[in-house]
């Protein structure tokens, strides 16, 4: 049976400072590397003896908080594996922008955005259906096992959509906790377990 327990990177500077950080990179802050190793050591009660994988974002905050869990787990951090579909929602022109410089100065875009983030997409980034897409392909290459997934707030809501079938208001409402762990298994809603 397929059993994904997906997590969110540890919180990071730009988190802090409301910076949207798509596809660029700020470093994880003291009480995001915590909340990586915490989740790793609420990961060794969970899965205990059994063998898998660990997958990550390539992009560092992930990376980082996937060496941090792994760490805690006993995995050697050359065995973590890296996927580009795993990736955040790229904002394109937005990414490094705090969310009240967007408004200020994309007011009309930026409200046309939250109105409908499936299908609008920020200047020279993706919108909701383009990370479904990539997500999708992924999905579908899974097997009958275990696997630890660190992604992002935006792509892990949609790839728990994804996997609860939820229809794309219902993915946009979902949370984005740094600290949280979700089961997604086959046949089964999505469960948070910590």
């Amino acid at each position: 049976m397929l059993k994904i327990y997906l997590l969110r990177h540890g919180e990071t500077v730009w988190n802090t400072e409301q910076r949207l950080q798509g596809h660029l990179d700020s470093p994880l802050t003291e009480k995001g590397r915590d909340q990586a190793r915490n989740n790793g050591n609420r990961l060794r009660l969970l899965i205990r003896d059994e063998k898998f994988r660990l997958i990550s974002s390539p992009l560092g905050r992930c990376r980082q908080t996937a060496e941090l869990i792994g760490s805690e787990l006993g995995f050697d951090a050359d065995q973590i594996e890296l996927d580009d579909r795993l990736k955040e929602l790229c904002y394109g022109d937005w990414e490094g922008k705090t969310k009240r410089e967007i408004q200020t100065k994309d007011a009309v875009l930026h409200q046309k955005r939250i109105t409908d983030r499936w299908n609008v997409a920020a200047p020279g980034g993706e919108c909701y259906s383009d990370v479904a897409n990539r997500l999708s392909s992924w999905l579908t290459e899974l097997e009958d096992e275990t696997i630890i997934v660190v992604s992002h707030g935006c792509a892990g809501r949609i790839l728990r959509g994804l996997h609860g079938k939820l229809d794309p208001d219902e993915i946009s409402n979902l949370d984005e906790s740094h600290n949280s762990i979700y089961l997604l298994s086959q046949g089964a809603a999505v469960e948070k377990i910590a």
